[in-house]
């Protein structure tokens, strides 16, 4: 799988893309999920992300309001879109992993792409007088 370092900012809104990924036409679900760790379940994830659904799961949370999210395919490219509403709660930390799934037609679930790294930095505000 290709390499993809995305680095974000708490706080802000994101917006961001995985490329590379190979022909997505056949694919009736994509889920995008960050993890804190690489074996925390979806529930415990950060953020997951659906193409059909949008926003599930926010800071561990299910509750969630699914336009705050989006997760878009054109061509071989994924883009994932959060609002600041959802980023302004998400831990800063170098260390969380991200992948994507994919169900196809056949009912399949298949891994896209696994365990980059995703860097949350810390939002900086600066007074302005």
């Amino acid at each position: 799988f290709p390499s993809h370092e995305i680095i974000v900012y708490r706080g802000c809104h994101w917006s961001f893309q995985v490329q590379n990924l190979g022909d997505l036409a056949g694919y009736t679900e994509i889920w995008f999920t960050l993890r804190k760790r690489q074996n925390d379940k979806d529930s415990e994830s950060a953020l997951q992300i659906s193409l059909t659904q949008g926003l599930i799961v926010a800071n561990k949370s299910t509750s969630v309001t699914s336009s705050d999210g989006s997760l878009t395919v054109s061509g071989q490219i994924v883009t994932i879109q959060v609002k600041q509403s959802v980023t302004q709660f998400v831990e800063p930390s170098n260390n969380y992993d991200y992948d994507l799934k994919g169900r196809n037609v056949a009912g399949q679930t298949i891994m896209l792409h696994e365990s980059d790294k995703f860097i949350v930095k810390r939002d900086v505000t600066r007074r302005i007088s």
